[in-house]
């Protein structure tokens, strides 16, 4: 009504027309609790716990009944996957966010497990050739090929930074 332009009225976000603070409005902290960075880019807070410790701290026998349902000789098939989440949270707190620091701790159960699921189903496919879009941090076709699934395996990512990552590309 009366002139008013769409827009003009009071900000949602306590800001005025030219993005500024309104004076009086109080900024609330980023999500994480960290603030931006100088350079203007998100500055992640980095974890007190070394990613030899992380990896230890996880139940890794836990996997045993699901590898052996799945036909893999866990012992040995553990190992190697162990190694795997020690290259990837190096890479991904030096680098990038592969994994979310909050969901470290769950690496295990969040990541590695639920990739090792379809093992059985994936090789009793017959397939050789395996294409993962979107692979990130190498979930699920690293775990998938460290556990037996056969063939050979292209990862796809769009992300520059992840998908320069070595050790995703040479450790499986």
């Amino acid at each position: 009504g009366r002139g008013e332009t769409r827009g003009s009225g009071p900000s949602r976000r306590g800001a005025s027309e030219t993005g500024t603070p309104r004076a009086g409005a109080s900024r609330k902290p980023r999500r994480g609790g960290e603030p931006r960075s100088s350079g203007g880019g998100f500055a992640r807070p980095r974890s007190a716990i070394p990613p030899e410790k992380l990896i230890a701290r996880q139940d890794w026998n836990s996997l045993i009944p699901v590898l052996e349902e799945i036909g893999v000789d866990a012992r040995p098939t553990i190992e190697r996957l162990r190694t795997f989440p020690m290259l990837l949270l190096e890479w991904s707190r030096g680098a990038s966010n592969l994994i979310s620091q909050r969901h470290e701790p769950r690496l295990l159960e969040r990541h590695i497990r639920e990739s090792i699921l379809p093992v059985r189903t994936l090789v009793e496919s017959g397939s050789r050739r395996w294409l993962d879009f979107g692979s990130g941090g190498g979930f699920p076709a690293i775990p998938l090929a460290i556990a037996g699934v056969p063939g050979r395996w292209t990862l796809v990512e769009s992300r520059r930074n992840i998908a320069a990552n070595p050790g995703m590309t040479t450790h499986a």
